[in-house]
């Protein structure tokens, strides 16, 4: 019998294709098909020489047991006050068996963090993007208010830097052990504002709930509901209230196996009802549809405007004002901020704005007499 992997007859396939196949660098392809198999390569032209490269190619590719595969994405951020559970909700999304063993006294998530890992659920592939973020609305002799607006556009920003500019879920965590507080549902009401546009995206999490029975959740979230100052967060009828938890490190200290067997048992339940919510959430909030962007926005007007006036009094300073060398400093420290903001936006302001900002910054470290490249600090 003859070889048929020697004879096998070798013919580019047959394209069906409307568009021409094209490398990231334009330069055409063809299909090569040899023992069912299909690999795109530059145009052969029946040279001798390129038909057993594309062989070898194919051949490997057949050997080949590192293949990409496709993946939806999912990107959720986690909101809520410190120490209210958010990173260890996290923990517990990538390992439901998660023993956390040392208990930290302040919290832990100092800055916007991104974690991006890939789940499989019914034979399909889920990039998951999960944005934790440090504590927001802490009492202080601050004005709080003012601090939660700045951490809250910073976390926007951020969604920008990493290239997420569609939001599938937003969850506000808060743990209600000792019962609703003001400070908690003050929060939500105030998140529920500056998230004003993703309302159908925005939802409730109950953490450490890993010792509370189906009936007692179900009577928590009842109550919740009830809470007269948050009837215009659950008017929507969309909003959920979800529940997470994780194991405790003392029952495992203390061989308490039927305590951890149930507390297991109630994980894993929670965390199947907030993965099957995650991957059913194709809609999605586009960031710049929240008010907090349009807030965002208004900011970058206002340092425009800054500019141009600091700008305008420079013109009338002469080289020997002793006012002059304290205004170019300002400016170029401006000038930075408005280029690194500008820089995380440009993917959503569109052309036309980039190209103002733009000309406003490089306007403006030339007045100051710097460079775009220079660090300005006061």
């Amino acid at each position: 019998m003859e070889d048929s992997t020697e004879n096998a007859q070798i013919q580019p396939a047959v394209q069906h294709i409307s568009q021409p196949v094209t490398d990231n660098n334009g330069m055409p392809l063809e299909p090569f098909e040899f023992e069912n198999t299909t690999v795109w390569v530059p145009p052969i032209e029946d040279v001798p020489e390129r038909i057993e490269i594309a062989k070898m190619l194919v051949e490997k590719q057949l050997r080949n047991r590192i293949v990409m595969k496709p993946a939806s994405t999912r990107n959720i951020i986690l909101l809520g006050r410190s120490r209210a559970g958010k990173s260890t909700l996290l923990r517990m999304l990538k390992n439901p068996t998660h023993i956390p063993q040392n208990v930290k006294f302040f919290a832990q998530t100092q800055e916007p963090i991104l974690n991006s890992f890939t789940v499989e659920r019914g034979g399909h592939n889920y990039g998951i993007n999960v944005l934790d973020t440090p504590g927001l609305f802490e009492r202080s002799a601050s004005n709080t208010e003012v601090r939660c607006n700045a951490l809250i556009k910073a976390l926007i920003v951020k969604c920008l830097e990493f290239e997420i500019r569609y939001i599938h879920t937003a969850f506000f965590a808060c743990s209600f052990e000792g019962g609703i507080n003001s400070q908690d549902v003050q929060a939500i009401i105030e998140l529920n504002r500056l998230f004003k546009g993703a309302d159908k995206v925005f939802h409730l999490l109950i953490t450490r709930s890993e010792g509370k029975t189906l009936g007692r959740r179900q009577q928590i979230e009842t109550q919740v509901r009830a809470v007269p100052e948050l009837s215009e967060f659950f008017a929507n009828p969309d909003v959920k209230v979800f529940f997470s938890g994780t194991l405790v490190y003392d029952d495992f200290a203390m061989l308490l196996n039927k305590s951890m067997k149930d507390k297991l048992e109630t994980v894993m339940n929670m965390r199947t009802l907030l993965y099957d919510h995650i991957i059913a959430s194709e809609t999605y909030a586009h960031i710049t549809q929240m008010e907090i962007y349009k807030q965002i926005e208004a900011d970058l007007n206002q340092m425009q405007a800054d500019i141009q006036q600091k700008m305008q009094v420079l013109a009338t300073k002469g080289e020997q004002d002793a006012e002059r060398a304290k205004l170019q400093q300002e400016l170029g420290v401006c000038a930075a901020q408005l280029k690194e903001i500008t820089g995380s936006l440009a993917r959503v302001t569109g052309q036309d704005r980039q190209a103002v900002l733009n000309e406003t910054v490089d306007a403006a470290y030339k007045a100051a007499g710097l460079t775009t490249t220079t660090t300005a600090v006061l």
